[in-house]
């Protein structure tokens, strides 16, 4: 048998070298790719043993109704929540402690009504609620809910098909965003509506500490 010179196995280390290399760099691309379908698969098909339960955290509402937008910055600690609302350069400060809702005037916070459109999006049970009635459309990779069980819900009578929709995503094993588009519901409820949407972030989860009034 013919001795390998030196040259010849230097270039078959180098083969071998690449050989290894490329299944390395197979196996980091298959892993990403796992990694990847199964964070898909969690942001596209919740579960809703996963619904909120945490009353305990920062958080950024937007409410869409027809040309108006209403910004919604807060935290929550238990039964108390504090925050601001912004629309367009009008600022409000609210306080509510279960539920009792008070508003900032001047110096002194005064009785008022939880400042929410049709949906209570500040009761954690009521958007339970609502996800629960839904149903999961595969394809389309949101919930659906007709105006009729939505409104039953809120235990309203409507004989309505339309559909109303709802969009959840999940960051670190936490809902991290709802968007609830309601726009038929509140329709059926007889208002003069061409779009009406919320927005739900939360944030921060168990990072919020006790507060009082200011």
């Amino acid at each position: 048998m013919k001795k390998k010179t030196k040259k010849e196995t230097e270039k078959e280390q180098r083969i071998k070298n690449y050989v290894v290399g490329a299944i390395y760099l197979l196996i980091i691309i298959f892993m990403i790719v796992i990694v990847r379908i199964n964070d898909s698969k969690i942001q596209e098909n919740p579960v809703k043993e996963d619904n909120l339960t945490k009353n305990n955290y920062y958080y950024t509402y937007k409410l869409t109704i027809n040309d108006d937008t209403y910004i919604y910055e807060g935290k929550k600690f238990n039964d108390k929540e504090s925050f601001r609302v912004t629309k367009d350069k009008e600022e409000n400060d609210y306080y509510i402690y279960k539920d009792i809702a008070l508003i900032k005037k001047d110096n002194d916070y005064v009785l008022t009504k939880k400042p929410y459109f049709y949906i209570d999006y500040f009761n954690i049970n009521e958007i339970n609620k609502i996800i629960n009635m839904s149903e999961y459309d595969k394809k389309d990779k949101i919930y659906k809910l007709s105006t009729t069980n939505f409104a039953l819900a809120y235990d309203i009578e409507v004989n309505d098909k339309s559909l109303n929709t709802i969009k959840i995503k999940y960051k670190d094993n936490h809902i991290s965003k709802v968007t609830i588009d309601y726009t038929n519901y509140a329709i059926a409820r007889g208002e003069a509506a061409r779009k009406v949407i919320v927005e739900l972030e939360y944030k921060d989860y168990g990072k919020v500490k006790d507060f009082d009034i200011k």
